[in-house]
């Protein structure tokens, strides 16, 4: 409109004298009214809440902004508020797989893990080659106690992708330590963990525990030692002192010649954790 206006005075001035000094003014005009509406929608780009908020207002149905004010508002901790955001993207969109995956990780760290199962299984219908959706929805099954169906997921994540270290770490932890028989392999735990150690260089402390854990199953109690031992020199550096304690208690076990079990991976009240897995709190997909 503005332009046309320009266009317009310029075309009503061509035969005046003092075209020029109008045409002036217009120009002052126009730059006047140009800078007034830059100003207006540069105020909706404070930050991400402002301007997805403003979106919904200016426009219906709109799942994509829905889900994108959603992902502010987990960072921010606004739990409940992102909740409702995600959950409406997903109702406007069923097959939007970003907004069920950031609503299954929202319901998981507010601690709904039913809830978080339901919108992971519904991003694995729409994407069965998502990784990190198998790879977290395998640690919610463990943390149910539901460790068979965990480890379908985290042998389905390798079967996609065969250098994933999470599923590789969480596979070796149960073939080591879980106090059911049927479901230990120890030579499988082995393989694994020394595959993710490699993966992860070395980094992580609680992949050296798995390893440990994985020699141990097989009765290699040096090993078992030694590598435990590594874990509690790099749990101190890293501030955690509290692994470092129970990876003491760890290397007490093996010198005795017995192998660790982890008796969360059965009991149904499962405090099973992954070694490498990002938080879900950290991260959010925009649809």
């Amino acid at each position: 409109m503005v332009f046309v206006l320009t266009w317009a005075v310029a075309d009503l001035t061509a035969r005046w004298s003092r075209q020029y000094e109008i045409l002036s003014i217009n120009a002052v005009v126009v730059i006047g009214v140009l800078s007034w509406a830059a100003w207006g929608q540069t105020s909706y780009w404070h930050d991400g809440e402002t301007l997805f908020t403003h979106a919904l207002a200016v426009t219906s149905n709109n799942d994509v902004a829905e889900n994108n004010l959603g992902i502010v508002l987990l960072q921010k901790g606004k739990l409940d508020e992102a909740i409702s955001k995600l959950q409406r993207a997903a109702d406007l969109r069923p097959e939007n797989a970003p907004a069920h995956d950031n609503l299954a990780k929202a319901f998981l760290q507010k601690g709904q893990l039913a809830d978080a199962m339901v919108h992971y299984r519904k991003l694995l219908e729409l994407e069965p080659n998502n990784e990190e959706g198998r790879n977290i929805l395998g640690t919610v099954l463990a943390r149910q106690g539901r460790i068979r169906e965990a480890v379908e997921q985290w042998e389905t994540v390798l079967a996609i992708q065969p250098e994933n270290g999470n599923a590789m770490s969480n596979l070796a932890w149960v073939f080591a330590a879980s106090p059911e028989e049927s479901l230990r392999d120890g030579r499988q735990a082995v393989r694994l963990a020394e595959q993710a150690l490699q993966l992860s260089g070395g980094k992580i402390p609680m992949i050296f525990r798995t390893l440990a854990a994985a020699y141990a199953e097989n009765s290699r109690f040096s090993q078992a030692i030694e590598t435990a031992q590594r874990a509690v020199e790099l749990a101190n550096r890293q501030g955690n002192p509290g692994l470092a304690a129970e990876l003491r208690n760890n290397i007490a076990l093996y010198q005795a010649k017995r192998p660790l079990r982890d008796p969360s991976l059965t009991d149904g009240r499962s405090s099973f954790q992954t070694a490498s897995r990002r938080s879900a709190s950290q991260s959010g997909r925009s649809s």
